[in-house]
């Protein structure tokens, strides 16, 4: 199928070289946009299928996931300084633990075009202390522990399997949840937690950039 699509491609190409020789400059300018209309197409089909094959393979790890255009940062900015404005974030809760988010790309990846955000499951830790001679069960949150090794795993998973095309990633600093939530990855639960359908709470949101285009592919669920 993507051969017969080229094909057509460059038969176009072809076309809107010999029309203009034939006919006049005006015939050749509507071929250009024939043929840009074409090109056009036929790259978004290759990067929808492309885009599937990377949902299916993270997947297959048991990783759902979304793609988004890096055109949104602006919107998880905004979303996030109408909170405070609102008085919905306290000044020291911002300061503290939201300050250090960046809404642009960073700058080893300036061509970045997409954002991928990945949900990976992690289970409660539980981790036993003595104290007295008394052994002390303690249940952490999942990610209380391991949390910069996940992230570190994920990129280098995502990095892999984009490598193939000639794609690069990037780590990212951005409100996660928020992220998942407007991507249509998950959505917010009580306390503010989030929930992925078939995994519910307990997970690791990890987010990447990336170079890979995205335009027409914004939002894309898995299949």
């Amino acid at each position: 199928m993507l051969f017969v699509i080229f094909r057509c491609v460059i038969n176009f190409r072809l076309e809107s070289v010999i029309i203009p020789w034939r006919f006049g400059f005006g015939c050749g300018v509507c071929c250009g946009v024939v043929v840009a209309y074409i090109v056009d197409y036929a790259l978004s089909f290759v990067m929808v299928r492309f885009v599937d094959e990377l949902f299916d393979r993270l997947k297959e790890s048991g990783y759902p996931s979304r793609v988004v255009s890096v055109e949104r940062l602006g919107l998880l900015q905004r979303q996030i300084c109408e909170q405070r404005d609102q008085g919905l974030l306290d000044d020291q809760v911002y300061r503290d633990r939201l300050e250090w988010f960046r809404f642009e790309v960073p700058e080893g990846l300036r061509a970045a075009r997409s954002l991928i955000v990945v949900a990976v499951p992690r289970p409660m830790t539980r981790a036993v202390f003595v104290w007295g001679g008394v052994r002390r069960p303690l249940v952490l949150p999942p990610t209380y522990t391991a949390y910069g090794a996940i992230n570190d795993q994920i990129k280098g998973l995502v990095g892999k399997i984009l490598s193939e095309k000639g794609y690069s990633v990037a780590a990212s600093g951005l409100p996660l949840k928020l992220l998942a939530v407007r991507s249509g990855l998950g959505e917010y639960g009580r306390n503010n937690l989030c929930y992925v359908s078939g995994m519910g709470s307990f997970l690791q949101l990890v987010a990447v950039y990336s170079d890979m285009p995205c335009e027409r592919i914004v939002g894309r669920k898995q299949r």
